[in-house]
């Protein structure tokens, strides 16, 4: 069996899932993703067809890396697991 994900954005109290959480974070983006944000205006079923499919095929689409991208710098911050006291540099002879 395969472990299976979605993407989820919660903005405020508002949760996001699958392709209506892909546009929110298109709509923050800088142009020209930002564009693709009006998809948002096509129904949800429709989109999350489409996401699906997508994610199905996304090796095929996109290609595969034999290593996923490491975030560093601020980009970190952006992520639940982000904790800023790991970013600390503390002297050996004090850990």
């Amino acid at each position: 069996m395969t472990g299976r994900s979605t993407v989820v954005v919660i903005q405020d109290s508002q949760v996001f899932a699958r392709s209506s959480a892909a546009l929110r974070v298109l709509a923050v983006m800088d142009p020209p993703w930002r564009l693709f944000a009006t998809f948002y205006l096509i129904p949800t079923p429709l989109r999350d067809f489409v996401y699906r499919v997508v994610g199905h095929n996304r090796y095929a689409i996109f290609g595969r890396k034999e290593q996923c991208m490491t975030p560093s710098g601020d980009f970190k911050r952006r992520f639940l697991e982000y904790n800023a006291a790991d970013e600390e540099e503390v002297h050996p002879i004090f850990k």
